[in-house]
């Protein structure tokens, strides 16, 4: 059964008596002989203002009208119109809902999501956020240096399993007091930060708190909340640099969440015992650069309730004895790892 119309086929001006046959993803105009003239898909039907009739327009078919008498099946079957009103509070509606999945959506889910990720597709995405910073940084080749850094890697390291060791840890000639861990398991520890350390205890500290990001699989999880706000800017604007700038200010500055600070927090102290190595140098180094006053590092900005985390590093019993992360000559030798800047951040 059909709703009964007129139709104009836009090739002359004359109308045809028609039935509408209603389908789910478009319609059939159909004569009386029972041969369809035409189908309409739903998706290309619009609605032609200036009657009181339901006259019909579809963008595959230009010139062609169809008119239907009112009240007609058909309107109800069309997509409903918004007013003004209508239309200002689901705005409204959809803004709240975006604000509510941001906050509280995406930090939850993009954990569970960063360990769905194979680690092989993080660590190839990885080398993407590399290039992102290799024409800006240089990576510091001092030999002695280097090796005083990769043996306080691997004292770190033998606490964590080899899935969840940082595929390599470098140093770039840069000012800032800082560390940061990327996708794919690269730890960049500033020329800044090694500069402000008394101690190979503090080093030893901050690099077992970025192996912890890693081993957590937290830069993954926030480059995930990264490219969720970077790819609603760019529904919104259609503006795609957003999502490049986005994904290349989270690899710079290291957003994490206040529960991933935490647990970072906790098991750089873990791994630093494992390895015996006092967890105080860390607290010190904390203490110390807070003290200073003034604009923290982005390395401490973020990190939640910094005081009280000291204190409870600072709490914790020593357990068994421990040593020098590292001893005089080569943590002297790492300090000076900058002194022969070589090579390339994206090279190994």
């Amino acid at each position: 059964m059909g709703v009964p119309g007129l139709y104009r086929d836009g090739k002359n001006a004359r109308d045809h008596q028609i039935v509408v046959r209603l389908l789910g993803h478009g319609l059939d105009i159909i004569d009386h002989d029972g041969q369809v003239l035409a189908h309409w898909p739903k998706a290309q039907i619009s609605r032609v203002d200036g009657t009181d009739d339901l006259r019909l327009a579809c963008s595959s078919h230009p010139l062609a009208r169809l008119l239907l008498p009112q009240p007609s099946p058909v309107s109800l079957w069309l997509p409903q119109r918004r007013s003004a009103r209508g239309l200002w509070l689901g705005l409204v509606a959809g803004s709240a809902a975006m604000v509510a999945l941001l906050a509280w959506g995406l930090p939850r889910l993009s954990i569970v999501v960063a360990h769905m990720v194979p680690l092989e597709t993080e660590r190839s995405w990885g080398q993407t956020f590399v290039a992102q910073m290799e024409d800006r940084k240089v990576v510091c080749a001092d030999a002695s240096g280097a090796d005083a850094l990769d043996r306080l890697e691997k004292r770190l390291a033998t606490a964590l399993p080899a899935e969840q060791r940082p595929t390599r840890v470098v140093v770039v000639n840069d000012p800032l007091v800082n560390a940061i861990a990327l996708p794919g398991g690269t730890i960049i520890m500033f020329k800044g930060l090694l500069d402000q350390a008394e101690s190979a205890d503090e080093i030893a500290g901050v690099l077992a708190h970025e192996m912890a990001h890693v081993a957590q699989r937290h830069p993954l999880a926030a480059a995930i909340r990264s490219i969720g706000v970077a790819s609603l800017a760019t529904m919104m604007t259609g503006d795609f640099s957003a999502l490049v700038a986005t994904l290349g200010g989270m690899a710079l500055s290291g957003h994490y969440s206040r529960t991933d600070e935490s647990a970072a927090d906790s098991m750089a102290v873990d791994i630093l015992r494992d390895a015996d190595i006092s967890p105080l140098g860390l607290a010190t180094f904390f203490d110390r650069l807070n003290q200073q006053g003034g604009e923290l590092p982005e390395f401490l900005s973020s990190h939640p309730e910094l005081e009280s985390r000291r204190q409870r590093i600072v709490g914790l019993p020593l357990g068994a004895p421990t040593s020098s992360a590292l001893d005089k000559v080569d943590f002297q030798n790492l300090k000076n790892i900058c002194a022969q800047p070589a090579r390339k951040l994206s090279t190994r």
